[in-house]
């Protein structure tokens, strides 16, 4: 969070609203930061392990379930994030409108901090397996890449302490540089910062960054 709110630059003790706050933990990270936070995630079950862990803190977390191609009606925002992924689950005319979404919940001057995985960076890394590990469990995601779509499809195999075993699948539309920017510019929002990893703040070194993160101002 540190360097979301350094890169978006917000005023002091901003309210800030996550758009796809699964656990909450970026939220619990903007609220220690001293922020504002208001949480917002279609999954309830998702949002009742939030809520667990948001009754053992002191600074309390505010979350809504509700769905990002139609927020609701919670007031302005002086920031507003999506990251880890959860922008481009649905076709590009969707995806196009949660951006508009997410547009109209900000302020007067507020910033728009959308993280995202670099088409350029993946593309050329399909098809591949990841394990990875959960919680109480083992996740193994197998991936491949669709070049006409853009659009990265995954087989999630999640295998449980107790032997239990749970599978599905779900594709990403996955965004180039300059999609991005054609895309901001048609919501009226003014790029102000763009980093291609957390490690390498405001710099971007193309295909050999794994990830987009765009700061974005309201220009209209």
């Amino acid at each position: 969070m540190d360097f979301v709110l350094d890169r978006a630059g917000s005023p002091e003790a901003p309210r800030v609203l996550d758009v796809g706050a699964g656990c909450g933990h970026h939220c619990f990270a903007f609220v220690d930061a001293g922020c504002e936070a208001l949480g917002l995630d279609a999954s309830l079950d998702i949002l009742l392990r939030a809520g667990e862990l948001n009754e053992s803190r002191d600074r309390k977390v505010e979350f809504l379930q509700g769905d990002m191609r139609q927020l609701p009606d919670v007031g302005e925002f002086d920031l507003v994030t999506c990251l880890g992924g959860t922008f481009g689950m649905f076709d590009d005319e969707t995806n196009h409108h949660t951006l508009e979404e997410m547009v109209s919940k900000l302020a007067p001057g507020g910033k728009l901090v959308l993280q995202m995985t670099n088409r350029d960076y993946l593309a050329p890394r399909m098809p591949c397996r990841s394990w990875w590990t959960g919680d109480r469990c083992m996740v193994l995601d197998e991936a491949s890449f669709d070049g006409k779509s853009s659009r990265v499809g995954v087989k999630r195999t999640v295998v449980f302490e107790d032997g239990r075993q749970f599978e599905h699948q779900f594709s990403m539309r996955l965004y180039a540089l300059h999609e991005v920017g054609r895309m901001f510019a048609s919501v009226g929002m003014r790029i102000v910062d763009i980093s291609g990893a957390r490690q390498s703040p405001g710099l971007y070194y193309g295909a050999t960054s794994p990830d987009l993160w765009v700061v974005a101002v309201r220009s209209k």
